[in-house]
């Protein structure tokens, strides 16, 4: 299978053999099989940001979103959460903070699963925008919804490492 192949290639580090791989399954798979392709954008889009295509890994973030949402019907689901919490990352670490809130909005609307991913991006997005107040509610978000003592302490210390000190 190409996307096995695909993979194998990019944890070996041959990241320009490895999207071309990608690009071939995903041309080869019909458009009907949607769970597999979002996956296989997912993917190709991390070995794009490897090699420094930020504008290639922004448009198969974009349609793993899509993908993720046509198959879910909706944005709460933990799929869709997920392929936008790399999108709005995505998007924050190229300074594009409006559109990572924006990328998360749709997913924090319908009472997400997981959505402490999201408030983790959210405060760090407001946050860069100046907004420490509102960055600071997100976080604390963020805090009280994590799955885990060990990953609200994780999230503490991400936070605290970021100038943001969540009400706790």
């Amino acid at each position: 299978m190409l996307t096995r192949d695909a993979f194998d290639l990019w944890k070996a580090g041959r990241l320009e053999e490895a999207a071309a791989c990608y690009r071939d399954a995903l041309a080869a798979t019909p458009a009907a099989d949607d769970s597999w392709r979002g996956e296989a954008h997912s993917e190709l889009a991390a070995v794009l940001q490897d090699l420094g295509d930020r504008a290639g890994a922004l448009y198969h973030l974009q349609a793993a979103v899509d993908t993720a949402r046509r198959c879910t019907g909706s944005d709460a689901p933990l799929e869709v959460v997920i392929t936008r919490y790399f999108l709005a990352d995505h998007l924050r670490r190229q300074g594009k903070v409006e559109e990572a809130l924006a990328a998360i909005a749709p997913s924090l609307d319908a009472g997400a699963e997981k959505a402490w991913l999201l408030y983790m991006v959210e405060a760090e997005a407001l946050l860069a925008l100046g907004r420490r107040d509102y960055a600071a509610v997100a976080a604390e978000r963020a805090l009280t919804l994590a799955p885990s003592e060990d990953k609200r302490t994780e999230l503490a210390a991400r936070f605290a490492a970021a100038g943001l000190e969540a009400d706790r």
